[in-house]
């Protein structure tokens, strides 16, 4: 499927967004199923053009919850579509910041959790 703008995440969001208000609908104004193919190229192209693999950890995971959403709208459960949609739409957010967080804590070997960054009184630069 030829995708013709930049598929940005607002762009995959609205994709979403329309879906999620179609699923809902008795009667959609317009066939669903070819939405959710597009949706779902949409986060494939994502993958592809990604080589962060924590990203592309959560654009997986959002694919996954896309593929259960036209799963559940198939069979007519409309409820669990919508909510698929959700967590789709969760995991792409999430896997957007992914590259942005700054870890604040580090697992040691001995099961402790140890904070990451400067201790109290501890000052940037050399001395």
């Amino acid at each position: 499927m030829d995708i013709n703008d930049d598929n940005t995440l607002s762009d995959i969001e609205g994709h979403i967004l329309c879906l999620q208000w179609d699923v809902e609908q008795l009667a959609p104004e317009f066939p669903v199923g070819p939405r959710f193919k597009e949706l779902l190229a949409r986060i494939e192209d994502k993958l592809h053009r990604n080589s962060n693999k924590i990203r592309r950890n959560w654009f997986q995971t959002a694919r996954d919850h896309a593929i259960a959403a036209e799963k559940a709208f198939m069979e007519k459960r409309t409820r669990d579509s919508y909510e698929s949609l959700r967590m789709c739409w969760d995991y792409l957010e999430q896997g957007n910041k992914a590259h942005r967080r700054k870890p604040t804590f580090v697992a040691l070997a001995d099961g402790q959790v140890a904070p990451v960054g400067r201790k109290e009184g501890e000052q940037s630069g050399c001395t």
